[in-house]
């Protein structure tokens, strides 16, 4: 479990309650699953892709995106916080302040959006900004485009990540230099 706690911090969803509500935890594929199979081949491939091309601007991250059918009594960031948690998405040595992974959740049925990150990157990306990006999938959601919904939500996601790099990673992020080529530090090193 990347997270190894009792309750999410922020909504206060406990994986004993996620159990209840979604039974066995569904296993993942890295970096895109459709669980509700919306999904067509060459779509599937083009949002693989985007996700897979988030790491030369963030190489320190893990970007993934999950789509799913809810139950719309559930609060999407609760079913999020089950994925994240049981997805098997990140290793196990990467879990704590060394979990980075970025997980989009999309609600097809319901169309609804949630982002969460992993705890290393709490301290440098705030809610608001998760919200933003999940706010970005919301227009092609609704037009029934999933593929392009994840691809808008990485859009923002690139702009809000740079902007919370350090300058110089900044810099080259915005010239598609991969961070730290010309530096000794890299983006979100710690």
């Amino acid at each position: 479990m990347p997270g190894q706690i009792p309750a999410c911090p922020q909504c206060h969803f406990s994986q004993a309650s996620a159990s209840q509500y979604f039974g066995d935890p569904a296993k993942l594929e890295f970096p895109l699953t459709d669980l509700a199979g919306v999904l067509g081949f060459w779509k599937k491939r083009a949002v693989h892709e985007a996700l897979l091309a988030m790491s030369p601007a963030f190489p320190q991250l893990s970007f993934s995106a999950v789509l799913v059918e809810s139950d719309p009594r559930v609060p999407l960031g609760a079913h999020a916080f089950c994925l994240f948690n049981t997805g098997g998405l990140s290793a196990a040595q990467d879990s704590g302040a060394l979990c980075r992974l970025v997980l989009l959740v999309l609600d097809v049925a319901n169309t609804r959006a949630a982002c969460m990150i992993g705890y290393g990157l709490e301290p440098f990306i705030p809610q608001e900004t998760l919200d933003r990006i999940a706010a970005a999938a919301l227009p092609d959601l609704q037009r029934r485009n999933p593929a392009a919904a994840i691809i808008a939500a990485l859009q923002c996601a690139r702009i809000k990540f740079a902007a919370a790099a350090p300058p110089r990673e900044q810099a080259q992020i915005e010239s598609g230099q991969k961070p730290g080529a010309a530096s000794e530090g890299a983006a979100y090193a710690y």
